[in-house]
């Protein structure tokens, strides 16, 4: 008899609370479904070690699905997209990547539009800075932005060169420091601080830095970190970041020159712009992957491990980077993560080359 009640309560239980339909099902749910059902999404972006490791594992350890990260260089990568898609193959679903390789993708077509990919909770105006995101290119719908901080002007060796000297931007104009610069060989890789030093101070700044200043140029990372660590160029202009972390893990006594008081600085968004590629064999995991990446758990567990403030509001930056790095309100810094600056920069550093050839 017991056993007859017990039966009767579950059936009249199921019959006032339903289980809900599909279409009453969050619509986290629905997308984690159908991306399951896909198997796999293949991210392109940075070559970070640390990256190509920890978001796969996070995204996998949080849906159960694989991620097939590709690091690649921009231009590899778009000149393997070009040959796919003349072949009919698409093999790429997400990318990662900043500004400067945005604007082919654009031109060319590749990408598909973002904001029917992208859930209403992310959208949420009171979770972004600007109340909105942030779509950089000239249609508003292509590249999401999400990163923006403040990248070093240059880094000085402070055995050979006291943080109190450098008091202005024109300090690296100084015949004092002739022969004592270092900086990324234009014609091996155009580096966004020269481009930064020729939109706001002109070409003749530009001359001076770089024939006047008789700088050491290298396409060498580690040369131009082995020089900034010895001292005999003791100002270095576009070190990496991963070589400057070593250096200073390393006990070298090297300091970030990030703002001046008459140079602000200049904010860059680094790897913090994403797309969809056109196409994608994987559609629902690859919006599952955007939007987890846009949430406040997936940006602070992405911006911690590249050490970038991002453009939540519900994201505290001084968990993610240093202070020197937090771009401060009320202050004009030139955006190096916007568009403008991706269509100028190569036509810049290519009059840079020019000027090299000149002097020679």
């Amino acid at each position: 008899m017991l056993q007859r009640l017990l039966i009767a309560f579950l059936v009249l239980l199921s019959l006032a609370y339903p289980k809900p339909s599909a279409s009453q099902e969050k619509p986290w749910d629905q997308l984690i479904q159908r991306a399951r059902k896909e198997g796999k999404v293949v991210v392109v972006g940075s070559a970070d070690t640390e990256i190509r490791k920890a978001v796969p594992a996070k995204f996998n350890e949080r849906f159960g699905i694989a991620v097939e990260y590709i690091g690649i260089s921009a231009t590899d990568l778009l000149a393997r997209l070009r040959a796919e898609r003349q072949s009919g193959l698409y093999t790429i679903d997400v990318l990662l990547m900043g500004v400067i390789s945005a604007v082919p993708y654009y031109a060319e077509k590749l990408l598909t539009p973002l904001p029917p990919l992208i859930l209403d909770e992310i959208v949420e105006p009171s979770k972004w800075r600007d109340g909105k995101l942030l779509y950089i290119d000239p249609e508003q719908k292509y590249f999401l932005r999400f990163f923006d901080y403040l990248n070093p002007l240059f880094v000085i060796n402070t055995t050979a060169i006291k943080r109190e000297e450098i008091r202005s931007i024109h300090e690296l104009t100084n015949p004092k420091w002739k022969g004592k610069i270092s900086l990324r060989d234009p014609f091996v890789t155009a580096h966004s601080v020269p481009v930064v030093l020729y939109m706001t101070l002109g070409e003749s700044f530009i001359k001076k830095l770089y024939v006047d200043m008789q700088p050491k140029l290298t396409g060498e990372r580690r040369q131009q970190a082995d020089w900034l660590a010895r001292g005999t160029q003791p100002i270095s202009i576009g070190i990496l970041d991963s070589d400057l972390d070593r250096l200073k893990k390393d006990g070298f006594p090297v300091e970030m020159i990030v703002s001046l008081p008459d140079f602000p600085g200049y904010i860059v968004a680094g790897s913090g712009n994403i797309s969809v590629y056109n196409g994608a064999p994987h559609p629902n995991a690859a919006r599952l992957f955007v939007n987890w990446l846009l949430s406040r758990e997936g940006l602070a567990f992405y911006a911690k491990i590249r050490g970038e403030a991002t453009l939540r509001k519900d994201i505290d930056p001084s968990t993610l980077t240093v202070p020197e790095l937090i771009p401060k309100p009320g202050l004009k810094y030139l955006d190096a993560g916007g568009w403008e600056f991706g269509e100028k920069r190569l036509a810049i550093n290519e009059r840079i080359k020019e000027i090299l050839k000149a002097s020679r």
